[in-house]
């Protein structure tokens, strides 16, 4: 069986947790040994990028398509990201207000895959059997967090991929449940597949490593870590009036370190970083590489992950995988994925907010007991059990007989929350 992804993204730090997954994805799949070969179809401005997590059962092949606003990347060159908010305005005019599926042309039938995995939220139009990877909703839930045309593209296509795809796959429970009630998909169409940590993909940092992490940065002894492209979901404007609320009212004070990169959306977090004179209690340090982040979760005091809204939620598994204690919030897929391995909060309240932070930062026992509750958990979340889970998907999808367990796998997959 020939089994092609489609990863058309650009790496370091565009695509957020996407990127992590993919690299998460890959060096899953390449380490089980089977019968499956595999095709990465790569973005041609950056084709070999995914190369240093492919195994032997892997080739790369940049795909051929291009859409309208591929090409005009294209024509920008490498001037383009330096000039990304200014031209993403016409970005959204020539691709996004008459937008239309695309269609792959033949293209995975003539690399003659079997089966066609679109991870991310891009999809082409095919004839070969596909999965489509919607990793949440969050448009149809803060629609006023995206213009007009990308409020349309989104709705058009994940419309269009979920009822048009094979199956469908989803990072937990929550999408699951709230595809059924958005798109009205069928249960039977839709696995929830658990991934693991992305850092595990990531070089092991040595002392040194994590010494230079330190001083190159001046990081003091007690900081919180959120590691967040600066969405406005993402929430820095009540994790930073939280700060300004541990300072006034509970005689507590935490330097915040943020990483990812910014968006547009930072500017309006520096102005209330400003008129709350907190300045002094905050670091951006952008896009850092993977080394660096997991020197920060080892060096971080706490973990902090306020978003209003989160599909699956990376940073709680990496934290635990490195031994940090966790506070976040207690909406979406972040409560079923926390458990009670994590000190919850309520994303809209900085009051609740800044008495978690507080309660993780000075109560040493809690802090312990939330890093051993951590580790149990994150035992359950191994790219190992995702790729195998893929790889039964994979094969349900090619018509393929299955095994006993790559069917008890599946059946894992389907189990609403509702059903347990």
């Amino acid at each position: 069986m020939k089994v092609a992804i489609d990863i058309p993204i650009l790496p370091n730090g565009g695509s957020g947790g996407v990127e992590q997954f993919l690299i998460g994805l890959v060096s899953g799949l390449s380490e089980i040994e089977g019968d499956i070969e595999y095709v990465l179809v790569t973005n041609p401005r950056a084709p070999d990028w995914i190369e240093q997590y492919a195994g032997d059962n892997m080739d790369v092949q940049p795909r051929p398509w291009k859409s309208r606003v591929e090409r005009f990347r294209a024509l920008l060159g490498p001037v383009e990201p330096a000039i990304r908010r200014f031209v993403k305005p016409v970005i959204e005019s020539i691709s996004e207000s008459d937008f239309e599926i695309p269609n792959s042309d033949g293209f995975f039938a003539d690399i003659g895959a079997d089966v066609v995995h679109f991870p991310t939220q891009h999809y082409a139009r095919t004839n070969v059997p596909c999965i489509f990877n919607p990793h949440d909703l969050q448009h149809e839930h803060y629609p006023e967090y995206y213009s007009a045309e990308e409020l349309h593209r989104r709705r058009t296509l994940y419309r269009t991929a979920c009822t048009e795809a094979t199956a469908v796959d989803v990072p937990s429970h929550f999408v699951r449940d709230d595809l059924e009630e958005q798109y009205d998909i069928a249960r039977e169409k839709v696995y929830a597949i658990d991934r693991g940590p992305p850092v595990v993909a990531y070089d092991e940092p040595a002392a040194a490593d994590i010494e230079k992490c330190q001083s190159k940065h001046s990081l003091a002894n007690t900081f919180v870590l959120y590691p967040a492209k600066s969405w406005p979901h993402k929430n820095h404007l009540k994790l930073v009036e939280a700060l300004a609320v541990l300072r006034e009212e509970h005689d507590g004070e935490a330097t915040l370190v943020c990483t990812g990169r910014r968006t547009a959306h930072w500017d309006e977090v520096g102005q209330r970083i400003d008129e709350l004179g907190i300045g002094d209690l905050v670091k951006h340090l952008g896009f850092v590489s993977p080394t660096e982040l997991r020197c920060l979760y080892r060096l971080a005091h706490v973990v902090a992950i306020p978003s209003l809204f989160e599909g699956g939620g990376f940073p709680l598994l990496e934290a635990w995988q490195e031994r940090t204690p966790v506070a976040c919030s207690n909406v979406t897929a972040l409560a079923e994925k926390a458990g009670d391995a994590a000190a919850l909060f309520d994303p809209v309240d900085p009051d609740d907010m800044a008495s978690s932070l507080k309660q993780v930062c000075g109560d040493s026992s809690f802090r312990e007991s939330l890093v051993s509750r951590g580790t149990e958990r994150v035992t359950t979340h191994t790219w190992d059990g995702t790729a195998r889970t893929y790889e039964a998907l994979y094969r349900s999808v090619g018509g393929e007989e299955l095994n006993a367990t790559d069917s008890r796998l599946l059946r894992g997959a389907q189990t609403f929350r509702t059903d347990t």
